[in-house]
């Protein structure tokens, strides 16, 4: 019998709520020592300079502020893509170790055989489902976003 991968390692998008994948709605405070990075400190006097101008007369937030918001959102969308990755690398070796030749000591005759195979490819079948309605679930979600929805 084939190994049961999809009950051991679900094929979920970690951050999936209700079916749904979150959006920044909510970033926790990034700790005060650990600077922004240039392209977040770049972004935030861009954003910055757009509202106040130039000399960003009038400015009630520091660049660090707004640079740490800036940062903190790309951090949160570099998790969604290892989390992604990682899926997708759970779901190779899945698929790996399903379309693995059986040993000799697997299978004794040409019926186990049949059944050993027959249940490694319903296997391969609801992995590659579940891999592709994730997939579609990220991509509605990143459409919905790129077009403010």
């Amino acid at each position: 019998m084939a190994p049961n991968l999809l009950r051991s390692s679900p094929f979920l998008y970690p951050g999936e709520i209700n079916g749904k994948i979150p959006s920044l709605m909510h970033l926790s405070p990034m700790a005060k020592d650990s600077p922004p990075d240039p392209l977040s400190m770049e972004a935030a006097e861009e954003v910055l300079r757009r509202i106040f101008g130039d000399d960003l007369a009038g400015c009630p937030v520091t660049l660090d502020e707004i640079a740490r918001v800036i940062h903190q959102g790309i951090g949160q969308g570099n998790d969604q893509q290892k989390e992604l990755i990682e899926m997708y690398e759970k779901a190779i070796e899945a698929v790996n170790l399903l379309s693995t030749p059986p040993g000799p000591a697997e299978v004794s005759n040409p019926e186990q055989l049949r059944s050993l195979l027959g249940d490694r490819l319903d296997a391969i079948l609801k992995l590659t489902q579940k891999v592709m309605s994730t997939t579609a679930l990220l991509r509605q979600t990143s459409e919905s976003q790129d077009t403010g929805k």
